[in-house]
């Protein structure tokens, strides 16, 4: 029962911010009906002559180019795995509201695939009889599963969410693109150590840092009695650095290895529909 009460308190504290934003401010009726007839109403152009032309004024719904929402939020690994918080072209990227690094970390959260990748990484777990306090059986993978979950759902709330938004850095990670291949793999690497502020200056990382260990201190509260303490708590904050600085490197390499994959097959499909045809 700790480990139900501990997820729906997870769930409850995802879900709870979205209500501030489910009701929309009535629209201002500003018909002709509607405006007192001692209202200022300004004086019209008698006829024939010509009013200066004033710029069109942009849609208010046409998000600017650099919207955050419109680059970033779809973008998923060969179409399954979210890639929501990297980004391609650090020149046109806008600093993240706190509204936008909540969300953020609300998709991330609750995406399809996390959910898939933690019943996995459980299965996986219970094969090796990690942690054989929690047992077996599906009282065994709950617990295991349930674990996962908070290391995720806590490490992403404090270094993806709250600390970026009170320390005002941007939990994105943002490709290099150019360059040697050495120079970009330090540079990924070390963008755990390293982060953009929201003036776009580069500074220490703490917010994922800290981030990191603090959701696993949280671990101390459901993990089994033999994986507690300091020393195991900063073991596995120091697994989750790694782990990230790892999988920047991938990020910042993907569209080179895909393109270099599909281009080449795509070239070689082209080939051969032109042999084929008359």
């Amino acid at each position: 029962m700790r480990y139900v009460r501990i997820g729906l308190v997870l769930l409850a504290a995802l879900v709870m911010p979205l209500s501030s934003h489910a009701q929309e401010p009535a629209a201002l009726d500003v018909s002709p009906e509607r405006v007192p007839s001692n209202t200022f109403q300004p004086e019209t152009s008698p006829a024939g002559s010509e009013s200066p032309e004033l710029p069109e004024a942009p849609a208010a719904n046409q998000p600017p180019p650099d919207e955050y929402p419109d680059q970033e939020s779809h973008q998923r690994l060969l179409g399954v795995i979210p890639q929501f918080a990297i980004v391609n072209d650090p020149s046109k990227a806008r600093p993240l509201t706190v509204r936008e690094k909540w969300r953020l970390y609300y998709r991330q959260t609750l995406d399809p695939y996390h959910f898939v990748d933690t019943g996995i990484a459980a299965g996986i777990s219970q094969a090796r009889d990690t942690f054989p306090e929690y047992g077996q059986g599906m009282e065994g993978y709950g617990k295991r599963y349930g674990a996962r979950f908070a290391d995720g759902s806590l490490g992403g709330f404090f270094g993806r969410f709250l600390l970026p938004s009170l320390l005002h850095d941007d939990p994105r990670y943002f490709r290099k693109g150019s360059g040697s291949v050495f120079r970009r793999g330090i540079y990924a690497a070390t963008r755990v150590l390293i982060t953009r502020h929201d003036d776009g200056s580069n500074r220490p990382n703490y917010s994922g840092v800290s981030g990191a260990f603090i959701g696993t201190a949280f671990g101390n509260i459901y993990y089994p009695d033999s994986e507690r303490g300091v020393g195991i708590t900063f073991v596995r904050g120091a697994w989750i650095i790694q782990g990230a600085a790892v999988q920047n490197v991938f990020d910042e390499f993907w569209p080179d290895i895909h393109d270099k994959i599909f281009k080449k097959k795509e070239k070689k499909e082209k080939v051969v529909e032109e042999k084929d045809s008359p």
